[in-house]
């Protein structure tokens, strides 16, 4: 519903200080399956076999997985923290890291990010110190702007820089971009593909958050997500599930495309794991008006929720590899179309 985050919002997201903190918002994730123990194995930010992950520790297999700026704060101090998944010797949890900025080699104190969603792009504002009005970061001096995390004991610098070309006025509240980090003074780039493909985009994902480990969407005004253009969230965003392009209440769109997110990756059990391959073709279709998705489902393969499949037909399956768990199983999908609809909000097939 939103095109972007409004001015309130973009005041709101405020100022960094100097000086990081990390809190601990999960435990250990239960699951043990090999997608579950590394950030880039899901599918939902970045294609399987891809990385947006921070790896600073080999022999511990420690890595963070950056994922939203986020608000924090009270009424009388606020700042901007960048939550992401961090894994460590097999576990994983959630880690909201205070950011703090320099701008041409200067400190600076960020007051706002805001977007600007007819021309698809991402806005950072910052002040020198509080007695001066705030001035935005200019487009064309994006890469100067660098903003640092720390995760001890490694620290962490971004650098942003818009993609040639990448208007993408279809899909408003998007931002693509090229993002850099250096850590220890070894630089790397985010999204990166597998098998030495072309690396993509980094796209913005306004007033939302997307959990990392198992792709469900809540609406968060104080967010904005960051998502590698190869994964599921972008991929559904450009199918026509992107929440700024629709005219549905937020729960709804948040369920919209939480429902794709589950769908594209064929997560049936709702979780970390996915059971399909980059590039197989699947027919989808939904029964709201306003999504441009209208394919024609003559097998039908499963009904699709937040939560993964509310039904199934493993005879329609997209794909025979990688196997099916003897367990959970999940109940048949009914035949007629008519009935597809009081189980979930997006169907897939042949």
């Amino acid at each position: 519903m939103r095109a972007g985050l409004n001015s309130r919002t973009a005041t709101a997201l405020a100022a960094l200080v100097l000086g990081c903190w990390a809190t601990q918002a999960a435990a250990g994730d239960p699951c043990t399956s090999p997608e579950c123990k590394e950030g880039n194995g899901r599918g939902i930010y970045v294609v399987q076999g891809g990385n947006y992950c921070i790896q600073y520790n080999p022999s511990q297999q420690a890595q963070f997985c950056p994922e939203a700026f986020v608000l924090a704060g009270d009424s009388t101090t606020r700042w901007i923290e960048l939550a992401g998944r961090h894994f460590k010797a097999g576990l994983e949890s959630v880690q909201s890291l205070k950011v703090y900025a320099r701008f041409k080699d200067q400190p600076v104190q960020l007051v706002g990010v805001d977007t600007k969603p007819t021309e698809s792009r991402l806005i950072f504002y910052y002040y020198k110190s509080p007695a001066e009005p705030r001035v935005a970061v200019p487009e064309n001096e994006l890469a100067q702007l660098k903003l640092r995390v720390q995760s001890t004991p490694v620290l962490f610098e971004f650098s942003y820089s818009r993609v040639a070309g990448s208007t993408s006025p279809q899909y408003s509240g998007s931002w693509s971009s090229k993002a850099y980090y250096t850590n220890s003074g070894a630089e790397g780039e985010f999204c990166t593909s597998p098998g030495g493909q072309p690396k993509t985009a980094l796209f913005l994902l306004p007033a939302k958050r997307v959990d990392g480990s198992n792709g469900k969407v809540t609406h968060l005004p104080i967010a904005a997500t960051l998502a590698c253009g190869s994964g599921a969230i972008v991929g559904c965003m450009k199918w026509g599930y992107n929440p700024s392009q629709l005219n549905y209440p937020d729960p709804q769109e948040d369920a919209l495309l939480g429902a794709c997110i589950q769908a594209k990756r064929a997560a049936y059990f709702g979780g970390a794991a996915s059971y399909t391959k980059d590039n197989t073709p699947i027919t989808i279709t939904d029964n709201y008006a306003g999504t441009p998705v209208n394919g024609t489902v003559n097998q039908l393969e499963a009904i699709w929720t937040q939560n993964g499949a509310a039904c199934f037909n493993p005879a329609n399956r997209r794909i025979d590899t990688p196997p099916l768990p003897a367990t959970p199983v999940l109940p048949t999908c009914p035949t007629a179309p008519q009935d597809w609809w009081a189980l979930g909000m997006i169907a897939t097939g042949k």
